[in-house]
């Protein structure tokens, strides 16, 4: 799995997000989304490469997965497209985590990282990609 720079994004294409609080810090992971990546294996990457020991959990029914640890927090889920230079598209969601984007991690990342702008839809127009 090749993890995509917030800078490197490339606006023909789409990714998937993960927005993951790590040690306090907001941070937001992109992998392009026509590689099959399912969120699952980009949250277990994301805290392999962090070093933040976890357990996967299958839950029962249509509830999804969960991870459970200590020093991170997984605040959503979802897609993600460059709209222009420093202007992103955050939508949709994560069905097996039933998690979509987060607006409070969007804004805690915003203050890190003023010069982002993101919005939010709930449905991406993929006919743009």
């Amino acid at each position: 799995m090749k993890f995509v720079r917030i800078e490197k994004l490339d606006p023909h294409k789409l990714y998937k997000v993960c927005q993951v609080t790590i040690e306090g810090k907001p941070s937001m992971y992109f992998v392009e989304d026509d590689c099959g990546c399912l969120h699952k294996n980009i949250l277990r990457e994301v805290l392999a490469l962090n070093g933040l020991p976890h357990t996967v959990i299958r839950k029962l029914g249509d509830e999804g997965y969960a991870f459970h640890g200590e020093g991170f927090v997984i605040e959503g889920m979802g897609g993600a497209k460059l709209l222009s230079e420093k202007n992103i598209l955050l939508f949709g969601n994560s069905i097996d985590y039933d998690m979509s984007i987060s607006k409070t991690h969007k804004e805690e990342y915003i203050r890190s990282n003023p010069e982002w702008e993101f919005k939010i839809s709930p449905i991406p127009d993929r006919m743009t990609a």
